[in-house]
């Protein structure tokens, strides 16, 4: 710049200081945590990496038990896990005036955590596991990586291995695992269990040394040929001394429905039409498809015009079983049939009754295979007219003053016509919100939009709530940890 144009540069900067104008400040960005994991009434120290211009952060979580702190070191967090938590997936976001990042998942379970120890390629590396059950936090951080843990078993002990990583934890990996004996022979091996995450169990005749290796593959396929890895290729590994093949599902509404009391169906029988069970709705059944080809029936009475939903549970939960469900009139004609529901491999069936009468439902196997792993959680409900919101994103930006959107689905079921408002709640003074109004056979039916601004920096939690007079109130769920929030930034 020429000396002579100088003073004009700086008079321009200063008018505009004067004006008042300032630049936004970065907002942060919160791209992994590890270990990605903790244990219950325990705390853990945690490396948060990304984007942080400022230090400290503001930390949510969306458990009020889990308590963070922001160490002295930028990065650097403290989890305090309360004895309340329960097992399964939990969320985690920072903020701060400028901004708020996405939120990132953050597992707690009940067993004894380790983190994993580089270098561990080789089996004279491989890191011991002292005691069963244990949690082993690991990442495979580069092209090639792999992670080795010996595990000594007793005759007649057994060995569960179980891996989150691309469906929980968000991690790019594609996960795979092998048992191996002191040789190098492969003694079981899995890819894929529940999604992309591996699962496999080991019997002990003998009292042996087994090498877990753990190794991984991209989840969108590219040009990579063989092992792959990078800084956000992070796994929880779950080594337990019982099989658990169907506690893979960490979601908590899932984990409840498994959970809670159910009529467990004899596997040798029901088997045919004839013999199905009689059940009364609501119904909860659990079953096994012991052999290849085997079906199981139950019936129900159902009532003409009413809706009815059925829903079996397998491939969520890391069944072997791909669920098929069909619906039968008394003369045993096939009235609905259904395998998977859009990309999801268990199905639902929302079905209006055409006429009084029982109706029979039978539970298969796409695919006529069979086994002690071939398990289903069926339920059968009948669906009351009702209404559900939904946003499909969990943060929604803006400055001060300047307006947003919030767009909301509706979803409604069994013919439900009323009109539905739907307002912010709990929403601070500094935040003003439209209402929208949904109504039935408008273009509104099946979404509305929010506008909303904020006159001062804001950052937290809102709700979204739909009303419609004789109806319960629906709160609108937003992906992932399922909290709407609103970031007003400076």
């Amino acid at each position: 710049m020429s000396s002579s144009r100088l003073p004009i540069f700086l008079a321009s900067t200063l008018s505009l200081l004067l004006l008042g104008t300032s630049w936004a400040a970065e907002k942060p960005v919160l791209s992994n945590l590890f270990p990605p994991a903790g244990q219950v009434n325990q705390s853990v120290d945690v490396v948060a990496t990304g984007k942080f211009p400022r230090w400290p952060l503001s930390v949510w979580s969306s458990h009020p038990s889990i308590h963070w702190e922001c160490l002295s070191e930028s990065g650097k967090l403290r989890s305090t896990i309360g004895p309340d938590v329960p097992a399964g997936v939990h969320w985690v976001r920072l903020y701060d005036s400028a901004g708020a990042t996405d939120t990132r998942p953050f597992l707690v379970g009940t067993s004894p955590h380790q983190n994993e120890i580089e270098p561990n390629n080789l089996p004279s590396q491989a890191n011991e596991v002292a005691s069963l059950p244990q949690i082993i936090n690991g990442t495979l951080s580069k092209r090639g990586d792999v992670d080795l843990f010996a595990v000594n078993l007793q005759g007649g002990q057994s060995l569960a291995v179980t891996v989150d990583s691309a469906k929980w934890l968000l991690s790019p990996a594609d996960v795979s695992i092998q048992l191996l004996d002191s040789k190098g022979f492969v003694l079981a091996e899995n890819l894929d269990h529940v999604d992309l995450d591996p699962y496999l169990e080991y019997h002990a005749n003998e009292t042996i040394k087994v090498i877990v290796k753990v190794f991984a593959f991209p989840a969108t396929p590219d040009s990579t040929i063989g092992f792959s890895g990078g800084a956000d290729w992070n796994y929880r590994m779950v080594l337990s001394p019982t099989p658990e093949p169907f506690s893979s599902t960490l979601d908590f509404e899932s984990q409840m429905t498994l959970a809670a009391q159910r009529i467990e169906l004899p596997a040798a029988l029901h088997g045919t039409l004839e013999t199905a069970l009689p059940v009364t709705l609501p119904a909860r059944l659990g079953g096994t498809l012991m052999e290849p080809g085997q079906k199981q029936f139950f019936s129900f009475d159902a009532k003409s015009g009413n809706h009815y939903r059925a829903k079996a549970m397998a491939r969520e939960f890391g069944s072997d079983l791909d669920p098929t469900l069909a619906i039968y009139d008394a003369k045993s004609k096939e009235l609905v049939k259904l395998d998977d529901a859009g990309e999801v491999r268990d199905p639902i069936v929302n079905w209006v009754c055409p006429a009084d009468g029982t109706y029979t439902i039978g539970v298969s196997d796409f695919h006529r295979m069979g086994g002690s792993r071939y398990r289903h959680l069926t339920t059968v409900e009948q669906v009351m007219p009702s209404f559900t919101l939904s946003v499909g994103s969990e943060l929604f930006e803006s400055s001060v003053n300047r307006e947003g959107e919030i767009p909301i689905q509706i979803l409604r079921e069994a013919g439900f016509a009323g009109m539905i408002s739907v307002t912010m709640d709990g929403n601070p003074g500094s935040i003003q919100c439209s209402q929208g109004e949904s109504k039935s056979g408008a273009e509104t039916a099946g979404k509305v939009v929010l506008k909303w601004t904020g006159s001062q920096p804001f950052q937290g939690p809102i709700s979204i709530v739909g009303r419609s007079e004789g109806s319960p109130d629906s709160r609108a769920s937003a992906p992932r940890s399922k909290t709407v929030w609103i970031s007003v930034a400076e």
